[in-house]
């Protein structure tokens, strides 16, 4: 992979949802993403989750203001935007009380975000979801 670090002609995005069991915080987010506290990547993954705590806003809302929406409903937003799986994680999450957020990362804030951006993942664990495949690289 390539990370260019000079001047860039256009600014790119990725799209995220996250369902946390209980309040997102950035225990449960190390302790889903497997980093130990001594791991030389722990500032990496600190600043990620700033960047995604940064950008969060509850779902629906999200879908709705979003400027790729097109006038789609909540459901066929998110498949078109990730997939069914998602969606059906989204709508079991909401049924049980957890809290789903949208929001995106962005490529023109800093070169972590920026390196996440050019990305796609997904953590999943029985606290944190966390669907990062749609972006626009």
């Amino acid at each position: 992979m390539k990370i260019k670090l000079d001047f860039v002609t256009n600014s790119s995005s990725t799209c995220f949802v996250l369902i946390s069991n209980g309040n997102f915080n950035l225990k449960k987010f190390i302790e889903s993403v497997g980093i130990v506290d001594n791991s030389i990547f722990s500032n990496l993954f600190q600043h990620l989750f700033q960047a995604f705590k940064n950008n969060l806003e509850p779902a629906r809302k999200f879908a709705l203001a979003d400027r790729w929406n097109k006038d789609r409903d909540f459901e066929r937003f998110v498949v078109d935007l990730f997939s069914q799986k998602t969606l059906d994680k989204i709508l079991e999450a909401e049924r049980s009380g957890k809290t789903v957020y949208m929001g995106r990362l962005s490529s023109d804030v800093d070169t972590i975000e920026c390196f996440f951006c050019t990305d796609s993942f997904i953590i999943d664990t029985d606290d944190l979801y966390i669907d990062a495949t749609n972006d626009g690289w």
